[in-house]
């Protein structure tokens, strides 16, 4: 892939995907960062909290009901006038998708808040009656609804947005498993295991590397800088402070002459010669006397004045705002261009995928891939 797009290695600063098994095969040797999708990540710690015995039960028994009225055309017309009768909103079921926890959330959420009409139609029906859940089941779906209402904000907010930034992880997962995930005294028994689960499959997705890069990030944002991090404010700095001393090579891409290379033919005659050549020589000796110490000192310089200045709101672009402060803080504005350009989440480039299956349906299955090309293009940028 990186070959085929003519990308190279030394340009690469990290890769995200989703959590498939090839994706990880594929780049647990990679010398660079690689990133979990977060979308994914948080997807398929729910979905394991959807495998615990009694959560699995009382999903199967929404989705059997959910299957009995879709099977039924009588019993859906039977359902719109019991909604129209009891003076409720007339929706239909929903059907679940397997892969996508939110879409399970929809369907317990729609049951539950039609549960009433959904018993006055199995009422009339006596051969139906083994559809509706058990009250048992009903109870552990009110738990699991309850739960993860909050938890489908941020996957709605994460999957919506296409700028979403390796700094905004920190704050999201700290949030959801320190906030949300926490166990309460007066929580169920189910509840507290469905969080326990949710809780530590989140916190084993990130390997400590990720999880530095992932602090860094955050601090470099200026949304956010201190307020999310949990440690030390010395460490921070001090890391920061090596990466921007790592970076700074690299970006003039200036190598300093050695004392064996030619010197430089100077133009000019007589005064004009030889100022150049004094020009020449001082600029020299002012490069030497830039020691890494005094580059440390002029990164620790920019941190102070960074931390100085206000934050911005949560709305604003962080790189638009680094655009504007990179002559005053160069050091900190090439740790922001490495790192803030590293996506959260794998779901904007999957919509692409999804955008060119729809354009290249069986009715036109015989677009060539310049044109696939062109097309998906205009889908994406013609808004």
């Amino acid at each position: 892939m990186l070959e085929e797009w003519a990308i190279k290695n030394t340009d690469l600063v990290s890769i995200t995907t989703d959590n498939a098994t090839n994706m990880i095969k594929a780049f647990e040797d990679f010398p660079e960062l690689w990133l979990g999708c977060f979308g994914h990540n948080l997807n398929l710690a729910i979905s394991k909290a959807l495998k615990i015995q009694r959560v699995d039960t009382a999903v199967r028994a929404c989705r059997h009901l959910v299957q009995g009225f879709s099977r039924s055309w009588k019993r859906r017309r039977a359902l719109k006038e019991k909604q129209a009768a009891l003076n409720m909103p007339q929706k239909a079921l929903i059907h679940d998708v397997v892969t996508r926890w939110g879409s399970t959330y929809k369907m317990i959420e729609r049951f539950l808040s039609q549960q009433q009409s959904i018993c006055a139609t199995l009422a009339g029906e006596r051969g139906v009656w083994h559809l509706m859940p058990k009250d048992a089941d009903i109870s552990v779906m009110e738990q699991m609804c309850q739960l993860s209402e909050s938890l489908s904000k941020f996957t709605d907010a994460l999957a919506s947005e296409t700028r979403v930034t390796l700094s905004v992880i920190k704050p999201v997962l700290d949030h959801i498993t320190c906030e949300i995930l926490v166990e309460n005294n007066d929580d169920p028994s189910l509840t507290k295991e469905i969080k326990r689960v949710m809780r530590e499959d989140l916190n084993s997705r990130y390997t400590e590397r990720a999880k530095n890069v992932m602090k860094m990030a955050c601090f470099i944002d200026p949304r956010f800088k201190m307020s999310f991090l949990d440690e030390p404010e010395p460490a921070i700095v001090d890391r920061c402070v090596q990466e921007a001393l790592k970076l700074t090579p690299a970006q003039t891409g200036e190598e300093p002459q050695s004392s064996s290379d030619p010197p430089v033919a100077s133009e000019g005659k007589g005064l004009a010669r030889l100022w150049k050549e004094i020009s020449s020589t001082r600029q020299k000796r002012g490069e030497e006397d830039k020691t890494p110490t005094t580059q440390e000192n002029g990164v620790r310089e920019e941190i102070k004045i960074y931390l100085s200045l206000q934050s911005i709101p949560a709305e604003e672009d962080p790189l638009g705002w680094w655009r504007g402060h990179a002559s005053e803080l160069p050091h900190l504005a090439r740790i922001a261009r490495k790192l803030l350009c590293i996506p959260a989440t794998s779901v904007p480039s999957e919509r692409l995928f999804s955008a060119s299956g729809h354009i290249v349906s069986p009715n036109r299955s015989l677009l060539k891939p310049e044109k696939v090309n062109m097309l998906t293009f205009l889908h994406t940028n013609l808004k």
